[in-house]
């Protein structure tokens, strides 16, 4: 049975993740032909300043629900309804509070931080999502903590829904850039309240505690959620205020760099089409990656918790083979076709330049995700944020110094340096502490070759159908992927189907 929910869990949780990505990048190619690249980088900037406020409400409860409620429900369902209804009720102040302070701060944000006055109304819209997000972070926490991943699927298909509805209905009534990126945030915040809703009702009728919460809270209690609230949301505030602060920054010294051109529009032009349309395709594989982190953490885990040292370095190594394949091929793919995939999807080349460049940096994207699964797993979060800190700490003082003088050019040096430093100091880490030697050849080399070969031959398919066409694209990237797999199956398709068989076999027993 463990094996059968395991197997059942991973197939949601990828269907699921999927299924929202190909949904969203569908809304985020219709979004361009509404708002244009101006309109989709200050709908970016925008987001940037709420998801630092969502972090702040989100990020810690989350963590502290899954933990803590697996921990109360090892005891009885009493215990764990008296964490449920605490944790319930901080969420939704803590969410109120912050839903508050974005809105009443909305025009301060907008003069002195992104410098756009037309920030305002959607800054006020996507404020009142925040109490709804904080209250699901503890729901969905709680489904986890029960091993359900239906609920969670289920409400985010229903935000996705209701998100794309609601834009799709109201953006036709404005008429000006701040009306409809207003719109687009209201929408979010009313989807926020659908999954709320969703995830509530679920509880209601399939999930509800059968124990008797107790009235008053000890002091105890309170303290274990301090305990664990504390470090993870200091962290991911940290990184969301850098990443926050890369947003505001980069169109303005895009601006310092277009003084005596086009100035201000011109930035947040290039900027629309860099963070509205190249990198969502860019990151859009990183789902599965994401998805496959997931569900590695907990094999890994296990090994480590075993002292099984020789199988956990066996893990990691076919770990760290398959992502180099994979991503070597993904980043080789998209450099290939970077310029067709946007003017097929957007009508833009100027995307389809940045999106080019940016793929040179996509394989470190995708190792980089897996490695940090894999150092959450053998108990190096600390040594892993650490580094993160650096990098975003460095990635803001090279926006500053370098982009104002460069332009977009210096903007995708500062990037590419980034990704690559990241993920150097997080695989450096991993082979560190793992005692793991970096194998040049079955990490580079080969992947690398296979995902040369194999694009090659792809290209020169669709040139034979016409290069800017869906028919050139299907079928180039078609016998590409065909050629890719067989050469990854002859270099290394054994051992990696050895561990994956033992793997399945270990889950079943």
């Amino acid at each position: 049975m463990t094996g059968m929910r395991y197997m059942k869990n991973a197939l949601v949780l990828t269907g699921c993740n999927a299924l929202l990505r190909l949904v969203g990048l569908a809304f985020r190619i219709w979004l361009v032909g509404m708002l244009g690249a101006r309109g989709m980088g200050l709908y970016m900037q925008v987001l940037a300043v709420y998801g630092l406020f969502l972090t702040v409400a989100t990020a810690g409860l989350s963590a502290a629900a899954t933990c803590l409620l697996a921990e109360e429900l090892s005891y009885s369902e009493a215990r764990a309804h008296t964490m449920l209804r605490t944790l319930l009720a901080t969420s939704l102040g803590l969410g109120i509070a912050a839903g508050g302070a974005q809105y009443y701060l909305a025009k301060p944000i907008a003069y002195l931080w992104l410098g756009d006055a037309l920030a305002v109304r959607a800054i006020h819209s996507a404020a009142l999502g925040l109490p709804f997000a904080a209250v699901s972070s503890v729901f969905r926490g709680y489904f986890f903590a029960r091993r359900q991943v239906l609920p969670g699927a289920v409400s985010q298909i229903a935000e996705q829904i209701s998100q794309i509805g609601l834009t799709a209905w109201w953006l036709n009534s404005e008429t000006d850039l701040a009306g409809d990126c207003s719109v687009l945030l209201k929408a979010g915040a009313v989807a926020e309240a659908v999954g709320a809703g969703v995830l509530s009702l679920w509880y209601q009728v399939k999930g509800k505690l059968s124990g008797k919460a107790k009235k008053t809270i000890s002091h105890h209690t309170v303290h274990r959620i301090w305990a664990m609230f504390w470090p993870v949301e200091s962290g991911q505030c940290l990184a969301a205020g850098l990443h926050t602060a890369e947003h505001i920054l980069v169109p303005a010294c895009l601006t310092a760099a277009l003084v005596g051109s086009m100035g201000r529009q011109e930035a947040m032009t290039q900027y629309g089409a860099l963070e509205g349309m190249a990198i969502p395709i860019l990151l859009f594989p990183l789902g599965l990656f994401g998805t496959l982190s997931t569900l590695l953490v907990p094999e890994l885990v296990q090994k480590n918790t075993q002292k099984n040292k020789p199988q956990l370095q066996k893990a990691i190594d076919n770990m760290l083979t398959l992502t180099a394949y994979s991503g070597a091929f993904i980043g080789a793919a998209v450099w290939v076709w970077a310029e067709p995939i946007c003017m097929l999807l957007y009508d833009n080349l100027q995307a389809g330049r940045y999106l080019h460049l940016l793929a040179c940096i996509a394989p470190t994207l995708y190792i980089e995700c897996m490695v940090a699964g894999a150092l959450k797993a053998v108990q190096q979060q600390q040594r892993s944020f650490y580094c993160s800190a650096i990098v975003d700490v460095l990635n803001v003082a090279g926006i500053i110094f370098i982009v104002p003088c460069w332009g977009m050019e210096g903007l995708l040096a500062v990037m590419g340096s980034k990704c690559l430093l990241i993920s150097g100091l997080h695989l450096y880490c991993l082979l560190k502490t793992q005692q793991i030697s970096f194998r040049f050849v079955r990490w580079l080399v080969k992947p690398f070759a296979a995902a040369i070969v194999a694009v090659g031959v792809g290209r020169g398919v669709s040139l034979c159908f016409g290069w800017y066409s869906w028919s050139a694209l299907i079928a180039g990237s078609c016998a590409a992927l065909l050629i890719w797999g067989g050469i990854t199956l002859g270099f290394d398709g054994k051992g990696l189907m050895e561990e994956m068989r033992a793997n399945c076999v270990e889950k079943i027993v």
